[in-house]
């Protein structure tokens, strides 16, 4: 067998060469562990050093937040778990496992009542027609719901109507004595449509707003007698909802149309006036203004019987006497 001397010392050579060789193979190996920690390690100070740690602490406190939430209701759910009991008329009541508080009683006839878990006040009436009572701290009623959407809200004090959403969108608002004295309508969108007001003393109604769908800008109004319930007036507006377009007026006995009122553009000087005979509803004059609104350029009258043009009345100014001269009549 060959042998190798280092040192003075004869090593056999095969034995040698497989020992030095293993002893490389752990030092290589050793040497290529060490880079790829060296490397895994500078990974994640990269990545540590690319995240925003305050961003990151606010998503994990976020986190923590949301989970103690979760715990809080499931710990309050469990302190107001409730114990059924049913009595000999088949009456359920469920009282909390904590404080014993009857929480819940449900009737042979299907009504449900519900009750505050801290001071055992009633909360809410369920009847077996699915209409919703709902009651305040103070136990009073303060609103009621009906299966088909309509609402009615009750003053706590007096157990008087305050407002009711009918089944047809209009909102009501009522006073002290139940008078109706508003009514409301709305878009889709939540905005108001239509506003009507009432007299609290006759109940009828005296004014109704119509809105654009920004529900604040006017389109026009109309006001009604508050005695006849009749329309007398009506005010149309331009699209900025304060410039005046028109107006048109009623009688208040029979709503026949007595005047319209046209002005110019800036909603204030008349431009033409046409009246009609409240009897007959015919036109009966018309009377056209220059441009001051004020001076008069020409009068058509009709027959109030068949609406047949009978005069017209030019004028013209006649500037050195500053006053005006009739220049036609037909």
């Amino acid at each position: 067998m060959k042998f190798i001397k280092i040192k003075g010392i004869n090593y056999r050579l095969i034995p040698f060469l497989v020992t030095t060789g293993v002893l490389l193979f752990c030092f290589f190996l050793i040497i290529a562990a060490a880079y790829k920690y060296h490397e895994e390690t500078m990974e994640r100070i990269e990545k540590i050093e690319k995240i925003d740690i305050p961003k990151k602490a606010r998503e994990i406190n976020e986190q923590l937040y949301q989970e103690n939430e979760e715990l809080k209701k499931e710990i309050t759910h469990l302190k107001s778990a409730p114990y059924e009991l049913i009595k000999d008329d088949g009456t359920k009541e469920y009282y909390s496992l904590v404080t014993h508080q009857l929480l819940k009683k449900i009737d042979k006839d299907e009504t449900i009542w519900e009750y505050h878990p801290i001071n055992g006040m009633l909360l809410k009436k369920t009847d077996k027609y699915h209409t919703v009572t709902e009651y305040g701290s103070h136990g009073k009623r303060i609103k009621e719901t009906l299966s088909n959407g309509v609402w009615t809200e009750f003053n706590p004090v007096n157990d008087k109507m305050m407002k009711r959403k009918n089944i047809d969108g209009f909102l009501e608002e009522f006073d002290e004595n139940e008078k109706k004295i508003k009514e409301f309508l709305y878009y889709q969108n939540g905005n108001i449509k239509n506003l009507r007001e009432y007299d609290k003393d006759t109940g009828k109604k005296v004014k109704s707003i119509y809105y654009q769908d920004d529900g604040k800008t006017i389109t026009y109004v109309y006001d009604f007698d508050k005695n006849t319930g009749n329309d007398v007036k009506d005010t149309y507006y331009q699209d900025d909802g304060k410039t005046i377009k028109k107006i048109f007026e009623y009688d208040k006995n029979n709503s026949s149309k007595i005047k319209e009122i046209y002005y110019q553009s800036d909603g204030k000087t008349i431009q033409n006036i046409i009246e009609y005979d409240k009897v007959t509803l015919n036109q009966i004059k018309s009377t056209y203004y220059k441009n001051d609104g004020k001076t008069i350029q020409k009068i058509i009258e009709y027959d109030k019987d068949n609406g047949k043009q009978v005069k017209e009345i030019e004028y013209a100014d006649v500037i050195f006497l500053g006053e005006q001269k009739i220049t036609k009549i037909i």
